[in-house]
C-alpha cells in the first residue's frame, strides 16, 4: 500500500490579487510505499520543505494529486491524516510548547479526546521508542538540542503515526547526538520521509531517495547510486557525501 501518492504536483506562494511567484514545486511525481524510508534532497529553494507542509495540510493551493494515508489532502480529511502522518519540524522549538517532555508528548492523545490510561500508555510507549524515558519530567528548556528532537519525534509517536515526515531532523545537531538520532530512527517501524542537506544523514537513513531541482523530480533511486554519483549532485547544486569524498581520498 502507498502511504504516499504525488502526481503533478505543481504549487507556487502568492495569490492572484497579490500576484503568483514561480512555481516551488513543478509537476513533481512520485509515491512512497508502506515501510520505506525515502530521503529528499536539493539544492536550497528546491521545494523540499514547501512538499512536506502540503502533505500535513499546511500550505493549501496546491495543483496536482496529493494522497496521504489513502487520503486526498482536503480540509475535510486534515484531521485524519494528521492523526497517521506526523510532521517534525527543523526548528524543535517551533513543536515543543508545554512545561516538560511529558506534558508535550501527552498533549495530541489528550487533545483528541482519549482516555488518561490510554494518553499515559501512549505516551510513555513513544518516549521508550525515542531512548528518552528517563527524560519524561524534564523541563523543555533545560533539555539539549538532540533530546529536543527526540521529543518532538515522540510528541508526534504518541498518536502512532503510520508516517514520519522529518524536515532536516539533523540540523544543528552534534556529532554524538546526531549519531544517536540514526540509531533510534532506523530502529522505528513505520515510513519515513526525510528532508534534508546532509547528505550522510540521507545515506545513514533512507534506503531511496527523491532529488529535487527547483521543484522538479530529477532522479528517484536507490540512495546509494544517487549519492555516489557526484556528476549528478555536482549539476544540481550538491555535493558528495563526506563517507564517499573519503573513499577518494579527496
Amino acid at each position: 500500500m502507498n502511504k504516499i501518492v504525488i502526481d503533478g504536483l505543481t504549487f507556487r506562494y502568492g495569490s492572484r490579487d497579490r500576484g503568483q511567484s514561480a512555481p516551488v514545486l513543478k509537476d513533481a511525481s512520485f509515491s512512497v510505499e508502506d515501510g520505506e524510508s525515502v530521503g529528499i534532497i536539493g539544492a536550497n529553494g528546491a521545494g523540499k520543505s514547501t512538499l512536506l507542509k502540503i502533505l500535513v495540510g499546511l500550505l493549501p493551493g496546491y495543483g496536482g494529486t496529493v494522497q496521504v494515508c489513502g487520503m486526498d489532502v482536503t480540509k475535510e480529511n486534515l484531521s485524519s491524516i494528521r492523526r497517521k502522518a506526523g510532521y517534525v519540524f527543523q526548528d524543535s522549538d517551533s513543536q515543543l510548547f508545554m512545561n516538560t517532555v511529558y506534558e508535550d508528548v501527552a498533549f495530541a492523545p489528550r487533545n483528541y479526546g482519549m482516555s488518561e490510561t490510554e494518553v499515559e500508555e501512549r505516551t510513555l510507549g513513544a518516549l521508550r521508542q525515542t531512548g528518552i524515558e528517563e527524560l519524561k519530567d524534564r523541563h523543555i528548556y533545560r533539555l539539549s538540542g538532540g533530546q529536543k528532537k527526540l521529543a518532538a519525534i515522540a510528541s508526534v509517536l504518541s498518536m502512532g503515526a503510520e508516517l514520519l515526515l522529518m524536515d532536516e531532523p539533523s540540523a544543528a545537531l552534534d556529532p554524538g547526538n546526531r549519531r544517536n538520532l540514526i540509531h533510534i530512527l532506523n530502529r522505528l517501524p513505520g515510513t519515513r520521509l526525510t528532508a534534508s542537506h546532509d547528505l550522510d544523514f540521507i545515506y545513514d537513513t533512507c534506503k531511496r531517495t527523491v532529488l529535487l531541482t527547483e521543484g522538479a523530480v530529477i532522479r528517484d533511486g536507490k540512495t546509494e547510486e544517487i549519492l555516489r554519483d557526484e556528476e549528478l549532485l555536482v549539476a544540481h547544486g550538491l555535493e558528495l557525501p563526506l563517507s564517499f569524498r573519503f573513499m577518494k581520498g579527496v
